[in-house]
């Protein structure tokens, strides 16, 4: 009996420092983008100002805005009323590990638009990619 009992023991000792040792001290939600944000205001004349901020967890050999879209509210209805890519200037920064970004878009005064985002990040361990939204009424 005392056999069984120590090996019992031993058994739920080794279980629980196996468990202990694979937590991560500092777990994060994704292995390439440690924050990502995408805000839109209003600049007046119809303008609006949209701005992009990505940041990896570490370097990226390609970090930024897989794509931004700006729709127009119609009839209910989204409209997509211009949309940027990362073949675009400005939209991905090369081995780094933060990428802020500005746009200037030209709307109508009192009309309602959405913007959305697709960040990314991509290094030697993979591809990863997040959707953020904003709104705003130019």
């Amino acid at each position: 009996m005392k056999f069984v009992k120590k090996c019992f023991i031993l058994s739920l000792v080794i279980a629980l420092t196996c468990a202990i040792t694979s937590v991560n001290a500092f777990p994060r939600a994704s292995k390439q983008i440690d924050r990502c944000e995408i805000g839109a205001i209003r600049s007046g004349g119809g303008k609006i100002t949209i701005s992009f901020y990505i940041e990896g967890t570490g370097k990226m050999q390609y970090l930024g805005a897989e794509s931004i879209v700006i729709y127009q509210e119609s009839g209910g209805n989204w409209v997509e009323m211009e949309s940027y890519d990362r073949y675009d200037k400005g939209m991905v920064g090369y081995n780094t590990i933060v990428l802020s970004k500005e746009l200037i878009f030209s709307g109508e005064v009192g009309k309602k638009y959405k913007i959305q985002a697709e960040f990314f990040a991509e290094n030697a361990s993979g591809y990863e990619s997040r959707v953020k939204t904003d709104f705003v009424t130019a």
